[in-house]
């Protein structure tokens, strides 16, 4: 079948009209053979003309190089493509033309008219190029062609079409003939797909610049913080209610006479006992019985209760037991009463001596069911030995129930004031303790136990009214004075300090007092004062547990007055009172007398001594090095000096340890440790003196 070409009209030979099919005429023209006219044969309806869609798409390039390459020769290609070449200006001003008409009927479409380099043109098809072509649809601007008039269309080939044909042929060419030197080359591929593009800031700005975008991006990123930050608070916990039973007891009764129709009758809970015992045994109710007859009860109190009653006063449990056991008469209520309580208090965790106090107790609760002595030892029982918390209240209930039918009963009082303590109700604790100390002022264990909870909330004005309160009773000043003395000292005024125990030793010569004298005399430097009064403390009490004290430290004030010979007696006495017990205290200060008196064999091995029986005392490993060195041997005085540091720190043993690296020609490290010395204490002379030695 032969076809016309376009151009110039000659006759092209080819084996169909199909859209694909592309033709080269011998003026060097292109076209596709079905757009040139036949001349002879008639194409078959297969041929694809029936359906004018099939030649609205795009050429393939391959098909075109395909048809080319198996038409011509190498040496015909190569000419073909120079003749492209040169072809090229021609077309580029043909196309240039058609591009200014473009633009004057569209003015947004300009082309440049300097010089387009090649692979720029291919770049410029490649983005002009419509994205609906290449996915093979139909853009809503485009132009529908009427093939009709085909023959009014231009049919050369756009300039982006002719140049990657023209780089592709080329890259083809040069493939092909690397392929006949070398057969392993690559067959020729495609064009490279061009790489995905980044994305970049400008992509965004136009969202950016749009105020309804921002409003909404800017409410959805609130949104979701707030909703984040109500999603990790955590919900308040829910207030736990008033327990109306505990508020109720905590509230203070007044104390007073009242009748039986008034007292609210409150059933005793059974009395506690270790967990791993047996149940206890069940008791009666207690019925709480008129204040007129307990009254009566206290009133008429034996000699022996009255005794007993003093030693309660004092805390001193031992002398009650005493009391109750050593007598032959037959116990009342109350003496049996305290003997329980303070079985039950000298007890601790004894579990077998608390299980026979407590069907002791359960005996005398059945045979006694109405008396209030009892139920206060109940309420003593789980004060002391409580079960579990339910029993604090249960002894509560109790004591604030006795408060009404046993209003002259000081224990009451005092029991019902550690048990407000224990609740952490202070302010209830204090102001039933004053009910105590009313109704018994001569009550020193309610006194103490206060002053010593002022004391370490350094409370002194409140501390000083209870000293001064019991100085104020003939019975307690002896007691008095000596807190007053004590309360003076830790406020650091020593001077009305010994004023008060000199008043104390004049009221009752005790050892005591005498030994608290004589200490701060000996601390004024008052040394024969002090010797004075450390031999009067002898005399006081020859069986008097402070004898080892008072030896002590009267050793301690004759080494001061360089009475070694006096001094070491001393200390060989209070030695003799240790009664194997830890001696720590006594040989550390043996020790010090020691090297005092230039003996440091010995004192070597007083601290040896002690250390054993006290490994953790700082100053005694210090010393012990000090000793060492004193003896010549730095090497083993360097161990205690480190076990001194590592547990406590001081400038002191640093300057030891530094000492003695110095003589073991340690001199960097020695020069590290009098660095922490000076950095501790820059007043260490010693060590600034051996720093400037050792120089840089």
């Amino acid at each position: 079948m032969k076809v016309k070409c376009p151009s110039c009209g000659k006759a092209v030979q080819t084996p169909d009209v199909s859209p694909k099919r592309t033709l080269a005429c011998a003026c060097k023209y292109t076209f596709n053979a079905s757009s040139a006219d036949i001349i002879e044969g008639t194409p078959s309806s297969s041929q694809g003309f029936d359906s004018p869609s099939l030649v609205s798409g795009p050429v393939s390039f391959e098909d075109q190089m395909e048809d080319i390459e198996s038409a011509m020769s190498d040496t015909d290609l190569d000419r073909y493509i120079g003749d492209l070449q040169k072809s090229r200006q021609e077309i580029s001003s043909i196309e240039r033309k058609k591009s200014e008409e473009d633009a004057q009927s569209n003015p947004r479409f300009k082309l440049s008219a300097e010089p387009i380099d090649i692979d720029d043109e291919f770049k410029v098809a490649k983005d002009l190029s419509s994205p609906a072509i290449e996915k093979d649809e139909t853009p809503e601007d485009t132009v529908t062609v009427d093939f009709s008039q085909t023959d009014k269309i231009s049919n050369a080939p756009p300039e982006s079409t002719v140049l990657a044909a023209e780089k592709q042929l080329k890259a083809r060419a040069a493939q092909k003939a690397q392929r006949k030197k070398d057969p392993s080359a690559p067959l020729p591929s495609q064009a490279e797909i061009p790489k995905t593009r980044k994305w970049d800031f400008k992509d965004f700005e136009p969202f950016l610049r749009n105020r309804y975008f921002l409003i909404s991006f800017t409410v959805v990123i609130f949104s979701i913080v707030l909703g984040i930050a109500l999603w990790l608070k955590e919900p308040p916990p829910p207030e736990t209610p008033p327990d109306p039973y505990l508020t109720k007891l905590l509230t203070p009764v007044k104390p007073g006479l009242t009748t039986t129709t008034q007292i609210q009758k409150q059933p005793a809970a059974a009395i506690p006992t270790p967990a791993s015992e047996a149940k206890p045994v069940a008791t009666k109710a207690p019925v709480a019985r008129s204040t007129q007859e307990d009254e009566d009860d206290l009133d008429s109190s034996s000699d022996i209760y009255k005794k007993m009653r003093t030693a309660a006063f004092k805390n001193d449990h031992e002398n009650i037991i005493r009391i109750a056991t050593g007598t032959g008469q037959q116990l009342g209520e109350e003496e049996r009463a305290l003997y329980l309580e303070a079985s039950i208090i000298r007890a601790g965790a004894n579990k077998a001596r608390l299980r026979e106090i407590y069907l002791r107790l359960s005996e005398e609760r059945r045979n006694h069911p109405n008396a209030g002595a009892f139920v206060r030892t109940q309420a003593v029982s789980m004060l002391y030995q409580p079960v579990s918390n339910r029993d604090l209240l249960t002894s509560l209930d109790l004591l604030k129930s006795l408060s009404l039918t046993r209003s002259r009963d000081p224990f009451v009082f005092y029991y019902l004031g550690q048990v407000y303590e224990k609740l952490g109700r202070m302010d209830l604790a204090h102001s039933t303790w004053e009910q105590t100390l009313i109704l018994a002022p001569q009550f020193i264990a309610v006194i103490d136990h206060r002053l010593k909870l002022y004391m370490q909330d350094e409370n002194w004005p409140k501390a000083r009214e209870l000293a001064e309160r019991l100085s104020s009773n003939s019975e307690t000043a002896y007691s008095g004075f000596m807190k007053m003395a004590d309360i003076a000292a830790k406020q650091g005024k020593k001077e009305e300090s010994m004023a008060f125990y000199r008043k104390a030793v004049e009221i009752d010569g005790r050892a005591d007092a005498s030994l608290e004298l004589a200490n701060q005399l000996r601390d004024q430097g008052k040394f024969e004062d002090a010797l004075r009064q450390y031999e009067a403390a002898l005399k006081a009490d020859a069986k008097t547990n402070l004898r080892k004290e008072i030896h002590l430290n009267r050793g301690i004030t004759q080494c001061r007055m360089k009475q070694f010979d006096e001094a070491f007696q001393a200390f060989h006495s209070a030695l003799s009172q240790q009664k194997g017990a830890k001696n720590y205290r006594i040989m550390f200060h043996k020790g010090l007398c020691e090297l005092d008196a230039e003996m440091p064999k010995r004192a070597t091995l007083s601290f040896q001594s002690g250390l054993k029986s006290n490994p953790s005392h700082a100053d005694g490993w210090y010393y012990y090095g000090v000793a060492l060195t004193r003896t010549k041997k730095f090497k083993a005085s360097i161990d205690p000096f480190k076990r001194s540091l590592a547990i406590r720190k001081t400038d002191r043993a640093l300057y030891g340890l530094a000492y003695s690296l110095v003589q073991m020609k340690s001199n960097k490290e020695a020069k590290a440790r009098l660095d922490e010395a000076l950095a501790l204490n820059p007043k260490n002379r010693e060590a600034l003196a051996l720093r400037k030695k050792l120089g840089k």
